[in-house]
This record gives C-alpha cells, structure tokens and sequence, in this order.
C-alpha cells in the first residue's frame, strides 16, 4: 500500500474513532444499553467512548504503518515466544 491511500485510510479509520467518542450518547440511544458495560464499567456511554479511543489508536497505527510493530511487540510476543 502506497503512503497516500495508508494515510488516507488511517485518517477515515481515526476519524470514525472521534465520531464514537463525541456520539457516544446518540450510539447509546440507537443501539441500547450494553449490560455489562452497565455492570462493569458504570456505563454504556463510557464503553462506547473507550471503544472510540481505540478504533482512533488503530487509525494512527495504520496511518503511520506502524500496525506490525504494534501487533508484533504486544500479542506476537504473547502468542510466538
């Protein structure tokens, strides 16, 4: 993948992350409560904005192709020791 189409398609990935944690609210409303979410964490909206943070982690990784370096120093060395 060439720089542009992977800086581009980290910035869509990102950008769908921020949605999730400035719309976690109308999220919440649309798709209902997670009850463990409910149970665990104190609420759905807070799960939804986690899940944001992470989704825009994984647009940064991919913008700035570092998604195998990231994968390889936290699971590869979980799965492949």
């Amino acid at each position: 993948m060439d720089i542009l189409s992977r800086i581009l398609i980290g910035l869509v990935i990102a950008a769908v992350g921020v949605a999730v944690v400035f719309y976690s609210q109308g999220i919440v409303d649309f798709f209902g409560d997670v009850e463990w979410a409910d149970r665990h964490l104190g609420s759905s909206q807070f799960f939804y904005k986690l899940v944001g943070v992470c989704i825009t982690l994984i647009g940064f990784l991919v913008m700035t192709d570092l998604w195998n370096t990231f994968l390889a120093a936290t699971v590869g060395k979980i799965l492949f020791r």
